[in-house]
């Protein structure tokens, strides 16, 4: 679309140039508006829900943001009043449409673990996670010793779709080895409490040895977490000072 105008020059009348770039310079506006409103909300779900670094996504977003003040200064829209008009309206679509989009997506997740947890009973309002259907591998099994020799726990939400695949990759019986901590309020024996104050960044979060390692693994990674201190120094998630300070004294009390 910019160049749109420079390859109709010379091919149309004059008239018909100036209402093409018009609409050229009006599109360049909402587009770089939509791109740096977009790229903002993703930074904001970046460090506020996923809680990892992804230097791809920086650059992006600092490219759109690049473009968008690239395009206000260079005040290709003269009436400044109609470029305002036009970035406030891509802004708000933008939103609009990126926050529907999460909201569906986390509704959808949110059901289809719903649906697999089961009420209580006996009275109990509050929701226990699915069972675990697959049957443990002999690797599984070993791995399972390991992490409860390092007084592994897994922190998870009875409605999480990857806490469920955690527990299946894992299977029942090695699984049942190990602590599983419920941190949904409406979830069976909730320790949502304990989630807070170790300031647990996302479901499922792995605790070994008082370190914490968000996000699903697989038997391999979590045997890495265990053999390689460098990648697990990689992969830990540090808590702000408060819940750091706990976990430090934890473990200093465990040697």
């Amino acid at each position: 679309a910019a160049f749109a105008p420079l390859i109709a020059r010379g091919r149309v009348a004059d008239g018909a140039l100036a209402q093409l770039e018009g609409a050229t310079t009006a599109a360049i506006q909402l587009g770089a508006t939509a791109a740096a409103v977009f790229s903002a909300l993703l930074m904001a779900l970046l460090a506020g829900e996923i809680h990892a670094p992804c230097l791809l996504c920086i650059c992006s977003a600092a490219i759109s943001a690049c473009i968008f003040a690239v395009t206000w200064n260079s005040r290709l829209m003269a009436d400044r009043a109609a470029a305002a008009a036009y970035s406030a309206a891509s802004a708000a679509a933008t939103s609009a449409f990126a926050l529907g989009a999460f909201f569906v997506v986390v509704s959808s997740t949110a059901g289809a673990g719903s649906a697999r947890a089961s009420p209580a009973g006996d009275g109990d309002l509050s929701y226990l996670p699915p069972l675990i259907e697959a049957r443990s591998s002999g690797p599984a099994l070993k791995l399972a010793a390991r992490l409860k020799a390092q007084h592994a726990r897994m922190f998870g939400a009875y409605w999480c779709s990857h806490c469920y695949d955690q527990k299946e990759e894992l299977g029942a019986e090695a699984f049942g080895e190990l602590s599983y901590v419920e941190c949904a309020k409406e979830g069976a024996r909730s320790q949502a409490d304990l989630c807070r104050k170790l300031q647990v960044p996302g479901y499922p979060t792995w605790q070994i040895d008082g370190r914490l390692f968000p996000g699903e693994k697989s038997i391999d990674e979590l045997s890495q977490l265990l053999d390689d201190p460098v990648y697990a120094r990689e992969k830990e998630y540090v808590p702000t000072a408060p819940a750091a300070a706990a976990a430090a004294a934890r473990r200093a009390g465990a040697k």
